[in-house]
């Protein structure tokens, strides 16, 4: 009886340590295949850098439009990525660079606070899927089921393909009251050069209450110092970044 007992829990510890040991088997499978398709997609990562320079508008308040962000977007010729925004009003001159590299990695820096956000790295299968998708987007932009293609236009000498998407019902190709419209650049991977959001008013016409206008648009490299990862910066969470941004407004006046 006793030695019954004795195999029987053996056995159920060998089942148990089976049981564990192909989930770490395929924990590393997944893993493993994860990494070596993000390898393979570095390797063959070779794309058109850009530097996009854009402004975007609110007519809320004034009908000929306020200038309310401005943003600059980078992309290397190895894929990594940068977007410049404006924190608070333009002419303050304070922006916050996010940086997306290939590997996975980003964050966020304020230069003017010395504030870096590091955010959680992205799992290596997730990665390689999100990198095939930058590196080689579909020919028409459409990258969700909202989403649906409007037209083709050209924009700064680029192709572009106009996607259209409903933000209040979701159900395209129907439009509620609420459209936001992208020309997006496929030869650059899909990034919006421009967009507008328009709204219906009670008698189904649209008005523009958001248009994000191009000023500049140059295929080179951006500035290198766009992708550094400032080791000497603090870090700093999300929360912290828009305190010192409302202690900033306090500071002058707004």
């Amino acid at each position: 009886m006793e030695g019954d007992t004795l195999h029987m829990a053996r056995k159920g510890r060998v089942q148990i340590l089976a049981t564990v040991l192909t989930g770490v088997l395929a924990s590393l499978c997944c893993y493993s295949l994860g990494r070596y398709l993000t390898l393979v997609v570095l390797a063959q990562a070779s794309v058109t850098p850009y530097v996009l320079k854009v402004e975007i508008y609110s007519f809320a308040r004034d009908p000929r439009g306020i200038l309310g962000i401005t943003e600059t977007w980078g992309r290397r010729s190895d894929g990594a990525t940068v977007r410049v925004e404006s924190m608070g009003p333009p002419e303050w001159g304070i922006t916050g660079r996010e940086v997306r590299w290939m590997d996975g990695r980003s964050m966020t820096l304020v230069d003017y606070f010395k504030t870096k956000t590091t955010w959680p790295a992205i799992p290596a299968e997730r990665l390689a899927r999100h990198n095939a998708a930058s590196l080689h987007p579909p020919v028409n932009c459409i990258q969700a089921n909202d989403q649906f293609l409007a037209g083709s236009d050209n924009v700064f000498g680029q192709p572009v393909v106009i996607v259209r998407k409903d933000l209040l019902t979701g159900n395209p190709p129907a439009l509620g009251g609420r459209k936001l419209t992208e020309w997006r650049a496929p030869n650059l991977g899909c990034v919006a050069l421009t967009y507008t959001v328009d709204d219906k008013r009670s008698d189904g016409t649209w008005w523009r209450t958001t248009e994000q206008r191009v000023v500049s648009l140059t295929l080179e490299e951006p500035d290198p110092q766009l992708f550094e990862d400032e080791p000497a910066y603090t870090e700093a969470t999300r929360d912290d970044v828009s305190n010192r941004l409302l202690q900033e407004r306090k500071n002058r006046g707004r």
